[in-house]
């Protein structure tokens, strides 16, 4: 089967997802035969001790740390296997086809355009309007309607805060004590959605690179070019480890002393 998943690392929170809360210190299967049994896993995002998968049939399943609702199901327990977020409210008859985790939430993009959040809300982090936590995926409030029109191509999660990138601009929500956001403020946090770059510094730009660190981001036009605070990007994606053995690893966290690999075979 494809797409199957492999973790190692921590594993306090039953973020590995294979059933027990003992560390590994090699690649074990995540529990398959429950809510995964015969799907195939195409993308992975993952951030502080909670993993959220997509699979192909568009079901959007988490594991690990529930705290404050992270694990989008309705409660707020940890769970060391996959569970199904859930999708009989704000979700109901939508289709998922994209994931981002960001510290200790998780947003959702949907085939008709709309972003959905679960988990944390300090700093606006859900981006909903609120400072509550949910434990079931929420609407983003797009207060100033932002978004009106325009194609989402990308969602890009960072330290309590999210980026939007549309075809052809950037907007965010939560965390923007550092101006991380761009907006060209440091009001505390947002928690609906402002616009990047207000001065319109990358105004002609041909954005088509997202780095969100802890307190700064980085894009790209062709190559690297900083827009706030260059920071180290501490969170990274396609590592390129084991490329030799068809692994692509999709995430890391916890400083490298957790990884996921999604296995193409």
């Amino acid at each position: 089967m494809q797409g199957k998943v492999y973790a190692m690392g921590a594993n306090d929170n039953g973020q590995l997802g294979d059933g027990t809360n003992h560390y590994k210190t090699t690649p074990v299967p995540v529990y398959t035969a429950g809510v995964l049994r015969g799907k195939s896993i195409v993308k992975l995002s993952g951030h502080s001790e909670t993993i959220t998968a997509l699979t192909k049939d568009q079901k959007v399943v988490s594991w690990g740390c529930g705290a404050n609702g992270r694990l989008g199901n309705g409660n707020v327990r940890d769970s060391n296997v996959p569970v199904l977020v859930k999708t009989d409210g704000a979700l109901k008859g939508k289709i998922v086809v994209d994931i981002a985790g960001a510290a200790w939430s998780t947003s959702c993009l949907t085939s008709d355009n709309k972003l959905f959040s679960w988990g944390y809300n300090v700093f606006g982090a859900l981006g909903d309007g609120t400072f509550t936590d949910s434990a079931v995926p929420v609407p983003v409030n797009d207060l100033y309607n932002y978004l009106a029109g325009k194609k989402i191509i990308g969602i890009h999660p960072g330290y309590f805060y999210t980026l939007i990138q549309t075809s052809d601009y950037l907007y965010g929500y939560g965390h923007n004590q550092y101006s991380q956001l761009g907006d060209g403020t440091s009001q505390y946090s947002y928690s609906y959605i402002v616009r990047v770059d207000a001065a319109n510094k990358l105004a002609g730009l041909n954005v088509t690179s997202v780095h969100c660190g802890h307190h700064n981001i980085v894009t790209a036009e062709n190559s690297l070019a900083p827009f706030y605070q260059p920071l180290q990007v501490v969170r990274s994606n396609g590592l390129g480890l084991f490329e030799n053995k068809s692994i692509t690893v999709v995430g890391a966290i916890l400083l490298i002393v957790f990884v996921q690999y999604l296995i193409q075979e």
